[in-house]
């Protein structure tokens, strides 16, 4: 299938993902989200790929959340419960997907990681960061909730410590430094 968002490469028995919005450092519409769980599930029954990696064209990997996406707006500010329930739903659907996959999965990270796109390399198998990389959750800051279920991930990747200082700061830190 053909999508406007991801690049979707198979060589060799891997594949490779690229989310491709470099424009706005790869941040998530809801367009790119469906996209990505679209692909995340077509790997279920797919027995010739044994890897996928999931990568982000241009300067960043993933910024997180399009503050731009209307549509995405538009359900966070109505008044419509199912609305903002979906909202939130979307992202769980998201890591679901990607941590279901059952081929082995490998992010590569580079530029930054921000809140949703720290939360895709936290369902992946295994993290490759450049030494610029930076990762975060600074949506804590704004007072936001990370409703997407990556959390426990994270934890279970770094332990309590780190987890803790990455959300009390909402600072971005350098990947290599928190994915050790």
């Amino acid at each position: 299938m053909a999508y406007k968002y991801l690049e979707i490469d198979k060589s060799d028995q891997i594949a490779t993902l690229t989310l491709n919005r470099p424009d706005c450092g790869n941040a998530l519409s809801l367009s790119l989200m469906r996209e990505i769980i679209d692909a995340a599930n077509s790997f279920k029954y797919d027995t010739h790929t044994r890897v996928v990696i999931i990568k982000g064209q241009g300067k960043h990997f993933c910024v997180g959340a399009d503050l731009k996406d209307e549509k995405r707006w538009k359900a966070g500010e109505s008044e419509d419960l199912l609305a903002k329930s979906r909202l939130t739903q979307i992202g769980r659907e998201l890591i679901e997907a990607l941590v279901g996959i059952n081929q082995i999965t490998i992010a590569r990270l580079h530029g930054a990681s921000a809140g949703g796109g720290a939360c895709i390399p936290s369902a992946c198998d295994f993290r490759i960061a450049s030494r610029q990389a930076v990762l975060g959750y600074p949506e804590v800051k704004l007072g936001m909730n990370l409703s997407w279920e990556a959390l426990p991930l994270y934890y279970n990747l770094v332990g309590p410590s780190v987890t803790k200082r990455l959300l009390v700061g909402g600072e971005l830190e350098k990947a290599n430094d928190l994915l050790a």
